[in-house]
């Protein structure tokens, strides 16, 4: 939260070129920035549920969120049942709140279902390092996996911000899109991450690659299914995220390379959960940094110096998730994943 209040308008004054853009980020951030602690404590109890394999209070909690964001987001931007119109800033508190309630709603079911007293959750007389230590070298792999991807796609947005607004302003409707039509694959990642941990937990190994392959099919057949809808009604699609009939009609064809992306997303995103699943932590973490490598390498080439249009600019998407899938794929069919958990098996 200090960084976020301090050090915020210093680096997107050196990162962020459009002042308009600065100013919309901080009065966005400023807000958001109050949310961090019930974020992180949300992301914690996300995690604890998807391990007990209570799935279905994360869809609670998230359908919670996501209606508390609409409602208040609508009401703070546009200045609906007497308050003021407060734009960006608006979203900022609506998010805020929406997160606020994500967590409250994980409190309130931990607390109900008496998950403290079923688990042993929070009762403990002191500290045990030795059970610190290792958590703390089994979950920074997956940290700097994820500072590594949320550095690469801030990179991208950096250098799509210096094709202009307007670009910017296409590219955020693509995300926001992205972002919607990845939710199945998301879940499922997570379901292979929890079907495949929980199988090796009852050293049934051989049932991992066959529980593999099934969370595989149905993510790649509902993509399918997705991109066919999307294909043919992308105005339609479109319109739900921005009533201006410019950026539909120019977002068009990045979202044709979007739709490429995402054939190797709903794959790819799968093998890598599940890699994660079977305690090998530290292999998505090498594979993120090279995946990466090509993703930043191809923005800075592409989009920073040939300043390309962006339907090759979202070429990238497609590199990236390719990239995860030729090295995800190579890991599990070469039967690396077995030895990594004979080696658990005799720490354990």
């Amino acid at each position: 939260m200090l960084f976020f209040y301090y050090a915020t308008p210093t680096v997107l004054g050196f990162v962020v070129k459009s002042k308009n853009i600065q100013h919309a980020a901080i009065d966005y951030i400023s807000r958001m920035n109050y949310a961090v602690i019930p974020v992180v404590l949300g992301f914690c109890f996300n995690g604890f549920y998807t391990g007990i394999s209570r799935t279905k209070i994360i869809t609670m909690a998230t359908v919670g969120m996501a209606i508390t964001n609409c409602i208040l987001g609508y009401i703070f931007i546009f200045g609906k049942l007497g308050f003021e119109p407060m734009g960006i800033k608006g979203a900022g508190i609506a998010t805020a709140i929406a997160d606020t309630v994500l967590f409250l709603i994980y409190l309130f079911h931990f607390r109900y279902f008496k998950l403290s007293e079923k688990y042993n959750a929070l009762s403990f007389r002191s500290i045990h390092l030795t059970q610190i230590f290792p958590i703390i070298r089994l979950s920074t792999p997956i940290v700097l996996q994820n500072m590594i991807g949320i550095g690469s796609w801030w990179f991208f947005f950096l250098s799509i911000e210096r094709l202009g607004e307007y670009e910017l302003a296409i590219s955020g409707i693509l995300k926001s899109l992205f972002v919607f039509i990845g939710i199945p694959v998301w879940s499922l990642a997570s379901t292979s991450n929890t079907v495949i941990s929980n199988i090796i937990g009852q050293n049934r190994i051989n049932d991992v690659i066959p529980a593999l392959k099934k969370v595989l099919i149905v993510s790649v057949g509902i993509s399918m299914s997705i991109n066919i809808i999307i294909l043919l009604f992308p105005n339609v699609i479109l319109s739900i995220f921005t009533n201006d009939s410019n950026i539909i009609r120019d977002a068009i064809p990045p979202f044709y390379t979007l739709m490429i992306a995402m054939l190797f997303f709903s794959s790819s995103m799968i093998m890598n959960f599940g890699i994660t699943g079977t305690g090998a932590t530290f292999v998505p973490t090498i594979v993120e940094v090279f995946c990466s490598i090509f993703y930043v390498t191809y923005c800075y080439i592409f989009i920073q110096i040939r300043h390309s249009p962006l339907y090759i600019a979202w070429g990238c998407e497609v590199i990236y998730w390719m990239t995860l899938f030729i090295f995800t794929s190579i890991y599990w069919s070469s039967g690396i994943w077995r030895k990594y958990i004979k080696s658990v098996e005799d720490v354990i």
